[in-house]
């Protein structure tokens, strides 16, 4: 018996020990069966632990819905929040542009009222449009917003100088996007053996992501029919977008698939030979660090976080936005050496897990948590 008793202090000793690592953290944001990067990022937290191990209670603020019932969620998740939010030290809060922003304002102001700490991660690709194109009102809300938070996470150095137009410089800190990437199998060989050679465009379809620059390039790769195929994944211009390629007679070419999740996503990931991003504005793309984990070397453009990711003749290769004709050509040279994909596909899955792993993110949470918490 004393033996037991002995065991029995030693595992609550163990789960004390436990429990006081963990923080008393709010975290809002989407829905995790949202569309978009903050989802999928949000996703990434649950299948790495990092919310577990850290101890954060994640509060829902819109869907994928009707704009009615949008509302009425946004409503119903509002009040659990406020309902709660006393329990609470910290108050981390992801946001993107315009509508992002605007719901969650509300949540700033009352966490800073209760004397919160407060934490706005920043994700929107066009965040800096969207304060530019603001009224004067909307402006002094957003500096003001801002400058109450006592963290404001950006994903990459390039967000970090415009943000840093919005508060002050002390109050920004860079935690760039992460995945579990020990979890994702990396198989080269594999790959590289796969035909037809996929080329993978997976993010929102529109002129921002540069899918039509992409749709206008593939015109002019000239490769056997059956040794190249497209697939263009996301939402947005889904039904415009297949419409273009009907108009072109490219059906045989490009696949145009609308959004894709689970294991669909999983699948269009592993099979891709190329993943493309021609974007004119960007944070920095999960799709983009999924397709490296897998090895999967990198066409894109250099804007927001990308050259921070991708170093051109490295890793991929980087065009500037709009030029055509420099993708065209860069899609063609990763298609036809065989040698510079294989080099540039272990130079990708080695960036994401140098600099891009779920782990580094957990262990800069944990320690500006324990700050804050302290």
């Amino acid at each position: 018996m004393p033996h037991n008793l002995s065991l029995r202090r030693t595992y609550f000793k163990f789960i004390k020990m436990h429990n006081n690592n963990k923080y008393n953290v709010m975290m809002i944001g989407p829905s995790i069966n949202s569309k978009g990067g903050i989802a999928t990022v949000l996703q990434y937290y649950i299948i790495s632990s990092i919310k577990e191990r850290i101890g954060i209670d994640y509060y829902y603020t819109t869907t994928e819905d009707t704009r009615l019932n949008k509302v009425l969620y946004y409503i119903k998740g509002l009040i659990n929040i406020l309902r709660n939010i006393s329990k609470y030290k910290v108050i981390h809060i992801h946001i993107s542009s315009w509508w992002s922003f605007r719901r969650q304002v509300l949540i700033i102001f009352v966490g800073k009222i209760l004397n919160k700490k407060i934490i706005i991660h920043v994700h929107g690709s066009m965040f800096d449009v969207y304060y530019e194109e603001g009224n004067r009102i909307e402006k002094y809300i957003i500096r003001y917003a801002f400058n109450l938070a006592y963290r404001v996470i950006v994903l990459s150095k390039a967000w970090e100088n415009k943000i840093n137009k919005l508060c002050k410089l002390e109050k920004i800190q860079i935690i760039y996007n992460s995945i579990p990437v020990n979890k994702i199998i990396y198989e080269c060989e594999v790959k590289r053996l796969n035909y037809p050679r996929i080329i993978l465009f997976l993010g929102k379809l529109g002129k921002r992501k540069g899918v039509y620059d992409l749709i206008d390039a593939i015109k002019l790769i000239r490769p056997k029919s059956t040794e190249i195929r497209t697939l263009l994944c996301g939402d947005g211009e889904v039904e415009k977008v297949r419409k273009m390629v009907r108009k072109l007679g490219f059906e045989h070419r490009i696949d145009v698939r609308g959004w894709v999740s689970g294991r669909a996503r999983e699948k269009v990931l592993n099979d891709a030979y190329l993943f493309v991003l021609p974007s004119y504005n960007e944070g920095l793309p999960m799709s983009m660090l999924e397709a490296m984990a897998r090895g999967t070397p990198v066409v894109s453009t250099a804007v927001g976080g990308i050259p921070e990711v991708i170093e051109n003749g490295v890793e991929g290769f980087l065009v500037e936005p709009g030029d055509i004709k420099a993708l065209a050509e860069a899609m063609e040279r990763l298609l036809t050496d065989e040698n510079l994909w294989i080099s540039m596909s272990k130079a990708a899955r080695k960036k994401v897990e140098d600099k891009f792993s779920s782990e580094l993110t957990f262990n800069l949470l944990n320690a500006l948590y324990r700050g804050l918490n302290g």
